[in-house]
């Protein structure tokens, strides 16, 4: 998932001059940014547990949705198979699996470039 949602770039050093008051401050920003930087960590780590969750739950529920009656026992090749050779031979010159996958490779492009372009705006 990329570098996170969060990232603090830089700490500043704890030690900033030799005063008792420049050592505090510098203790302090450190330990403040120290406190983000484990908040943003926490976060990032948050959105990827729910994203993980949410997909699951998905993937779960696509996968209970069962097989209608009607089309469990018939397939396109014993329902063509019924035909004769005829049509099989028409098939063949009109290119027909050809168009077919060439319709297929283009709906396969356009969910694979919605997929990847769906958090980009």
């Amino acid at each position: 998932m990329g570098q996170g949602l969060g990232k603090v770039l830089g700490t500043p050093p704890q030690v900033t001059g030799t005063g008792w008051l420049s050592r505090l401050t510098g203790w302090v920003s450190y330990a403040l940014n120290s406190l983000f930087a484990a908040f943003a960590a926490f976060l990032k780590d948050l959105v990827t547990y729910i994203l993980a969750a949410v997909l699951g739950i998905v993937a779960l529920a696509i996968s209970s949705i069962p097989v209608p009656d009607w089309i469990a026992n018939n397939s396109m090749g014993s329902l063509l198979g019924q035909t004769g050779s005829i049509v099989g031979f028409f098939m063949v010159q009109l290119k027909i699996p050809a168009a077919l996958s060439l319709i297929g490779a283009g709906y396969a492009f356009r969910l694979v470039r919605k997929f990847a372009t769906l958090f980009q705006w």
